[in-house]
């Protein structure tokens, strides 16, 4: 008789595994199709079979945020890392949505979290580096920028966000840096398409005129993804009209490649 019972507690408990599992994965499934209230109603039905499944609530504020239901979101993470306080992709998440809404200090103690639990958490350096360049402390943005670059070299966005803080105060690149770029991403076309771009930009400032169509024929077929929004605000604070007209020209140039 206890046998029965122990093999039905088995039964039991191994159905409900099976049913968190389908749920979750139902919910994973229908959020890279973004049918994402599919996806919210299989994560919420995950966690009534497992109140401690933290990854459920993780994507479940995830799919909240896709569906721009901020609060929601920001609940669903915090109740992730109730559950694990460890869990340094809800903080890293966390930090995104209080970014979003220019929460910044909210946002830089959620990225620091998630960098305590894991110090090679290179996106979250590049998103303190970019709420500091918002809130217009450019050296303390270089920093955090830099410190990116010594945790991983491979990746570009520090690089590039760097060099654009440089240009949009009218300063040099560092040529360390400059030359560590060149020499990390040689041959590749679809990150040196924003360098050369922002070269361009730098070249006319110090007075030497860009070949704009050696810039089209040399990246013809590379997609440019940029947001002008940081150039454009530079541009609005020229004061050289002479230096200010070649570069809107060659920023409008670029915008029209883009699209």
């Amino acid at each position: 008789m206890k046998i029965k019972h122990f093999l039905l507690l088995i039964l039991l408990t191994s159905n409900a595994f099976s049913q968190n599992v389908s749920s979750y994965a139902l919910g994973n499934a229908y959020y890279k199709l973004k049918a994402y209230d599919r996806a919210m109603f299989w994560y919420e039905k995950a966690i009534e079979i497992n109140p401690k499944h933290e990854n459920a609530y993780l994507n479940m504020g995830n799919a909240c945020y896709r569906q721009q239901e901020y609060i929601n979101a920001i609940a669903s993470y915090e109740k992730a890392i109730e559950i694990n306080s460890k869990h340094e992709n809800a903080y890293y998440n966390l930090g995104i949505v209080y970014s979003k809404h220019k929460r910044y200090s909210e946002a830089i103690r959620a990225y620091k979290k998630a960098i305590k639990i894991n110090p090679k958490k290179y996106r979250a350096y590049v998103q303190i580096g970019t709420i500091y360049w918002n809130e217009k402390k450019y050296e303390v943005s270089i920093e955090w920028y830099k410190k990116a670059i010594e945790i991983n070299s491979k990746e570009d966005l520090a690089y590039l966000n760097l060099f654009e803080v440089w240009l949009t105060q009218n300063e040099s690149f560092e040529k360390v840096l400059e030359k560590a770029y060149m020499e990390q991403f040689k041959g590749n076309k679809k990150s040196l398409i924003h360098y050369d771009m922002l070269k361009v930009l730098q070249n006319i400032v110090e007075g030497r005129l860009p070949n704009l169509e050696l810039w089209r024929e040399t990246y013809n077929g590379v997609g440019l993804a940029w947001n002008f929004d940081d150039l454009d605000m530079w541009l609005e604070t020229m004061e050289d009209s002479e230096v200010k007209g070649e570069l809107n020209e060659a920023v409008w140039f670029f915008k029209g490649y883009e699209k």
